[in-house]
């Protein structure tokens, strides 16, 4: 082998080096935003869950009021 193509093959293991780094840290960037849009959809999907919840719990609240004519909430889910 002459040293014409040994540097050759340097240089392409020099480029393959590199863009297998490159990929890596795009990749790791693309985890980094992944995690981090993740986390936002889990506390709007919270926030979301406890708006539908206490919205359940009202529309509750005016059936049984509805039904039993009682006007003290407590007394209402004794029933």
């Amino acid at each position: 082998m002459t040293s014409s193509s040994s540097s050759k093959w340097d240089n392409v293991a020099f480029g393959l080096s590199a863009a297998c780094l490159s990929a890596g840290i795009i990749l790791l960037v693309s985890i980094a935003t992944w995690q981090t849009e993740i986390s936002k959809i889990a506390e709007e999907a919270i926030v979301e869950t406890q708006i539908f919840q206490e919205t359940s719990e009202k529309i509750w609240d005016d059936l049984v009021f509805v039904a039993t004519g009682e006007t003290d909430r407590h007394k209402r889910h004794a029933c």
